[in-house]
């Protein structure tokens, strides 16, 4: 290690598709998430937290690598994160650290581990190249509307079975942490598949909000012929330009994404506990985050696979009393700011000149208290729901996004924090439209981009093909378990004669 001195633990917890309008901390009464509101209390809220794309695995090979998905070419969720591209985690473990994941990470690629010492859990979803879309085909148009049908109550679900995996072997690691010598630091990362849709939960957690005045959506639906070009692309990606939702079923699907957010909320609580039990509070930092939200019916619009607030806004809590004192920070940040305030946290001795090598901005001085009021925030789209790429530049409280040779967007956020008006064409406002539309990269705008991306997707749609010919060698993470050194079997010591 280059700094002697005890670096922090690190517990990040992940939730998936979480937006954060369901969490008490973000000024909600609904649903109930007390244990989350409880972190919140005594850590730091961002207020204006963003993924930096709307999809599973670009946005969490973002998040790892502290680039952007054009840069790291992670352009959709059947997309190679190449092993040859550094994460965070690698640099951690050159400090020392013990990197250990529970729960999803969704590489797609060989390499399903990416700086990570350990895995404790196989992954939900595949690791190939078989969610690759094809947009010289066009739009994808599925039925996933039917699932706003299908909502409400089951006995358990596959979802269930692997978040409840992800939890236990989540507590033993953190009692293996507590129980251990050693003073090695550890970087725990607990990523957890609810409250993403199919929205289901069981009885317990829907019976939570039998009394509850479930609230509908803060923007009505509009008509599809009115919804802007690039929403009309989600709209039919999802089924829901033929078979919008009724009240009814927005209302039981808004119920039971509540109820998966009191799961989690729960399983965030029975973490913080066994963190606090094993007297680790002290020294571990603790981050409760999502890869990216859930429109959840604003604007008529469902899941994800938008620039949306609703889709890319998400939950982003940092506790760590010890040194951070208890705020609200509003200016907007980004998940690609992480890997730079991972490399602060552990004293990385080039810091600086591994920094300027990355897209996102250490958080580190904000969560001392300092103020930055330049930091600009951008999320890419480049996946099933659009058929160009896509992309928003948030600064200030302007959002800005481009889609090349369709109209563009921009919305006033503090005026306008439900993206009803559209502000592109207003005169006034042309030298703000002017300064973020500098910052879209030129490859947005020549076509250079999608040409890159339509090749890539036939690259891995020849590949993927081939690889379910003959025999089928899955990349699908085996976790292994040598039952030989649990419990009381150490029977490798010499003998006492």
């Amino acid at each position: 290690m280059s700094n002697q001195k005890k670096k922090p633990n690190i517990l990040m917890i992940m939730a998936d598709q979480f937006n954060p309008k369901f969490i008490g901390a973000y000024g909600k009464n609904f649903p109930d998430t007390p244990n989350i509101d409880k972190l919140a209390e005594k850590g730091v809220l961002f207020e204006n937290f963003y993924c930096n794309s709307p999809l599973c695995v670009p946005s969490r090979a973002s998040l790892m690598a502290g680039k952007s998905i054009s840069e790291i070419e992670v352009y959709d969720n059947g997309a190679e994160f190449k092993a040859s591209i550094p994460t965070f985690l690698h640099y951690l473990r050159k400090e020392g650290y013990r990197t250990v994941c529970s729960g999803k990470l969704h590489y797609v690629g060989p390499d399903q581990l990416h700086g990570f010492e350990e895995r404790l859990t196989t992954d939900i979803y595949p690791a190939n190249f078989a969610w690759t879309p094809e947009w010289k085909i066009g739009l994808d148009h599925e039925d996933t509307a039917d699932g706003i049908g299908e909502t409400g109550v089951v006995l358990w679900s596959d979802q269930l079975d692997f978040d409840h995996e992800v939890h236990m072997r989540a507590l033993e690691a953190i009692r293996k942490f507590g129980r251990s010598k050693n003073e090695q630091p550890f970087f725990l990362f607990v990523s957890y598949t609810h409250p993403h849709d199919p929205y289901l939960i069981t009885q317990e957690y829907w019976d939570r909000y039998s009394d509850v005045d479930i609230p509908m959506p803060s923007v009505p639906p509009k008509y599809f012929e009115d919804m802007h070009k690039y929403n009309q692309w989600t709209q039919i990606r999802h089924g829901l330009d033929v078979n919008p939702p009724t009240e009814d079923k927005i209302l039981n699907a808004r119920r039971t994404y509540a109820g998966m957010a009191s799961f989690i909320d729960d399983m965030v609580g029975e973490l913080l506990k066994e963190i606090n039990k094993f007297s680790l509070d002290e020294d571990t930092i603790i981050i409760f985050t999502s890869d990216h939200g859930d429109m959840m019916g604003e604007h008529g619009m469902w899941f994800k696979r938008t620039l949306m607030e609703d889709s890319i806004r998400i939950p982003f809590i940092v506790s760590w009393p010890k040194e951070w004192k208890v705020q609200r920070i509003s200016n907007p940040a980004s998940l690609i700011d992480l890997f730079p305030t991972m490399l602060k946290v552990a004293n990385v001795e080039n810091y600086e000149e591994l920094a300027d090598e990355l897209n996102g901005i250490s958080l580190v001085n904000e969560l001392n208290g300092s103020k930055i009021t330049d930091r600009t925030v951008i999320t890419e789209h480049c996946g099933d729901g659009t058929i160009r790429p896509a992309i928003a530049v948030r600064r200030g409280h302007y959002k800005y996004i481009y889609i090349n040779d369709i109209p563009s967007l921009l919305f006033d956020l503090e005026h306008d924090p439900n993206e009803e008006v559209n502000l592109a064409d207003n005169y006034s406002l042309r030298d703000i439209v002017n300064n973020l539309y500098a910052r879209v990269p030129e490859k947005f705008i020549d076509g250079t981009l999608f040409e890159t991306i339509l090749q890539n997707q036939e690259d891995r749609t020849i590949i993927q093909d081939a690889m379910i010919c003959g025999k089928y060698n899955s990349w699908d993470y085996q976790p292994f378990f040598d039952a030989s050194k649990q419990y009381r079997r150490d029977l490798l010591k010499p003998s006492k004669r």
